[in-house]
């Protein structure tokens, strides 16, 4: 009987997620994969989908209803793998017992690993290798001359493209960009400026992944705009605040930056006074609208 499988290709700035099989497993040991598992009896391939990411990953996402991107039919198995660029939750290793880590890869990356199947690389980099789309964001956007020093030492394509800022909305959590502006409008009027203080240089995957500034949100002033923002029909992705210093993406040097920069504390008060709608290309930036937010409450930065 041929078995039933299902997997997810978790995506997020032009990196895939994927997860390495511990060396003890019986069946294809010491070997990355994508997240995802077996179909069990009388239920579906979405429905497995939903269950084997919030095992796996700790994360909950819709069942997917488009196309698979992908479809393996052999004698021993079907196997339907999905696209999935919205998730609530914060992605962890919650399977231990079966990958001993998991990572965000870039399609470069993805050439130099071993999977446990030879067709998984080249249709996860055909996946990342699609045309750059232009990314719309909802940001903080900050005047800070210590963090723009050093994304201008670690990250200098970055740092000349987009300024520091702490994201408030993600494309892939909002992408009904006209209901994104209408929000905005409305809760700007009703929110102070948010009083953040900037704290720990900290990393993903040593640096691999991207370096960044932790963003202390102890006053919800980020939180609660969030919240009022990704109000169904849109989900938050459960990423937490931070201003990026490297980015993969634009840069190779994460590792010797982390290395250099682990364990230093910016503690640096910020208040934002406004929010603005940005678009990003490969080669551009631009603000397409600002947000002053009005709201005179109690504003504090200690």
């Amino acid at each position: 009987m041929r078995r039933r499988l299902v997997a997810a290709l978790l995506v997020r700035e032009d990196r895939a997620l994927l997860c390495h099989r511990s060396p003890s497993r019986a069946w294809f040991p010491d070997a990355w994969d994508v997240p995802g598992g077996h179909v069990e009896a009388e239920e579906s391939a979405a429905a497995a989908l939903v269950r084997e990411l919030r095992e796996e990953l700790g994360v909950e996402i819709e069942p997917p209803t488009g196309s698979p991107v992908r479809r393996v039919v052999t004698d021993a198995f079907e196997l339907t793998v999905w696209r999935v660029d919205t998730w609530v939750g914060e992605v962890r290793n919650a399977a231990s017992s079966e990958h001993d880590s998991i990572g965000w890869f870039s399609q470069a990356q993805v050439d130099a690993l071993s999977f446990v199947d030879d067709r998984l690389p080249s249709m996860v980099a055909d996946l990342l290798g699609a045309p750059p789309k232009v990314r719309i964001h909802l940001a903080g956007l900050l005047a800070c001359p210590e963090v723009q020093a050093l994304r201008l030492r670690w990250d200098p394509v970055m740092a000349a493209l987009v300024p520091p800022h702490v994201t408030v909305a993600y494309p892939e959590e909002v992408p009904d960009v006209d209901l994104l502006v209408r929000r905005t409008t409305a809760l700007a009027q009703e929110t102070a400026p948010m009083a953040i203080r900037l704290t720990s240089v900290v990393a993903d995957d040593e640096g691999r992944g991207g370096v960044f500034v932790a963003v202390d949100d102890s006053q919800r002033g980020w939180a609660g705009l969030r919240l009022g923002l990704l109000r169904p029909p849109f989900r938050g992705s459960g990423y937490p605040p931070h201003v990026t210093l490297v980015h993969p993406r634009t840069s190779k040097s994460g590792p010797a930056a982390y290395r250099a920069l682990r364990g230093t504390r910016m503690d640096l008060p910020v208040v934002i006074d406004e929010i603005a709608l940005t678009e990003t290309g490969p080669d551009h930036f631009r603000v397409l609208q600002t947000f002053p937010l009005r709201h005179h409450g109690h504003l504090g930065t200690s």
